[in-house]
């Protein structure tokens, strides 16, 4: 019994010790009738347009070529000689078959064969040596795979890593504003002392520092992913956003077919809220000419509503699910979707609500807005 056991398990380890890699797997053909994730399609992308291989593709095709020319290089050994006899053909000095003559005694034309035993004997060693070069190359096409895929999909995961951290630091960054916000009110009021004030302006200016840093790591892991694909990621075809999670750049801009403009003045990288959310939100409202009328960025926390519900403006519900979290951007909204022909009028006193007469507005009636706002937050 014990023997049996033994030899199974000899059968079954020469069995995995003798399973090969198939590196036509390590990196998909474009012919592939497999459906590729996106990882694999950058590793696809990598092995097509990054110039080391290629190098290796041509040193492979050295490599067979001299296959071929070792394969046919015994012809070089073989001499073959023909030469015409001058005195049998020279009737000036003797005639030819002359009796006497010495041409009786040698034939017209000579022919000889002269083989290199040497070199014959050698060729199939240098057959066998340029098909190991030939293996040779084979091998290290076979390492540039393996070496492209790891460093694809390395490249790959610190790039979403960097935007995991961005996000976490967009937040800590966030907060840190909320909270020195509510200590400048209050050390303003003379509610609380310098020191606080300077512990919550500390934190908040490490927390932007935080911010930049990982901004910055986002855009050098992404400028490595991209040197060796040799793409942008955001050009790259039939890949979609949620995909490689990639993210608004700084001027992109998104005009909707109810004609309202977005455009995103520092990217975010959290999720775009839905319907039915709960957003967090500073805004300024200005005129086309830049005249300001509503503003809450003063304010020690963000404005909430749910989204969606036409609790605010319809150019907030539709422009808002634009934004991602953390990003900060300008809506140009139209009349229809802002104040429409009411407009916004003034109020004289702030306190008591008084109405005012019909041409005193902050907002006139048929007149575009420009939002700038800041999503803080998705519950």
């Amino acid at each position: 019994m014990k023997n049996l056991i033994l030899i199974l398990f000899i059968v079954i380890g020469s069995a995995c010790y003798s399973q090969n890699v198939n590196y036509n797997k390590i990196i998909m053909p474009n012919n592939s009738k497999d459906t590729l994730d996106f990882v694999e399609k950058l590793i696809q992308l990598a092995w097509k347009n990054y110039p080391i291989n290629e190098v290796n593709r041509l040193n492979r095709e050295v490599a067979k070529k001299e296959v071929t020319l070792a394969k046919k290089s015994w012809g070089n050994n073989l001499q073959i000689n023909l030469n015409a006899n001058e005195a049998t053909i020279n009737s000036g000095i003797f005639a030819p078959y002359q009796p006497g003559s010495a041409n009786q005694f040698f034939p017209r034309y000579n022919a000889g064969v002269l083989l290199n035993i040497g070199t014959l004997i050698s060729t199939p060693t240098r057959v066998k040596i340029a098909k190991d070069e030939l293996k040779i190359a084979d091998a290290n096409i076979n390492s540039a795979k393996l070496a492209i895929r790891a460093e694809v999909i390395s490249r790959y995961q610190e790039y979403i890593t960097a935007i995991e951290i961005l996000k976490l630091r967009i937040k800590a960054s966030d907060e840190a504003s909320i909270i020195h916000l509510l200590v400048t009110k209050k050390f303003k009021k003379g509610e609380t002392d310098l020191e606080e004030y300077n512990k919550s302006f500390l934190t908040f200016n490490n927390a932007q520092e935080g911010r930049v840093n990982a901004e910055n790591m986002v855009s050098i892991t992404k400028a490595r992913l991209e040197e060796l694909i040799g793409l942008k990621l955001e050009d790259i075809s039939n890949s979609k956003i949620e995909d490689i999670k990639s993210f608004d750049k700084k001027g992109d801009t998104i005009i909707t077919a109810n004609g309202l403009k977005y455009i995103v003045i520092e990217p975010g990288f959290g999720e775009k809220p839905k319907n039915g959310q709960t957003v967090k939100i500073y805004y300024t409202g200005k005129l086309l000419n830049g005249k300001e009328f509503e503003s809450n960025t003063k304010d020690p926390s963000p404005f909430k509503f749910i989204l969606g519900t036409k609790m605010v403006i319809a150019g907030w519900d539709e422009g808002i699910p634009l934004m991602r979290e953390g990003e900060k951007g300008k809506l140009i909204i139209p009349a229809r979707l802002a104040y429409g022909k009411a407009g916004i009028k003034q109020q004289i006193n702030p306190d008591n609500y008084l109405i005012p007469p019909d041409n005193l507005y902050s907002v006139p009636p048929d007149t575009p807005v420009v939002f700038d706002i800041e999503l803080v937050d998705i519950k």
